[in-house]
């Protein structure tokens, strides 16, 4: 109730490849009332941090196309 309170309405950007661990988190993440957009590997993650500002980025450390280190090294590296 605390997170909800403090930090409902929240985007934030959810980075994982696995279906089943990407449906369950953002479930989680929504019943508590975050805003959760989804990247499905690193490079999406990296173009969406691109053009929306987030709270806060979970990311995934093994993806395909980009893995969650060196994606975070380019989104820490964006204007």
């Amino acid at each position: 109730a605390q997170l909800e309170a403090e930090f409902g309405g929240t985007r934030i950007l959810l980075a994982e490849d696995e279906p089943t661990n990407r449906d369950v988190a953002r479930w989680l993440l929504e019943d508590r009332g975050l805003v959760v957009d989804l990247a499905e590997d690193g490079m999406q993650a990296v173009d969406l941090a691109g053009q929306t500002s987030y709270a806060l980025i979970l990311m995934d450390m093994q993806m395909p196309n980009l893995n969650g280190v060196d994606a975070t090294r380019a989104i820490r590296a964006l204007p």
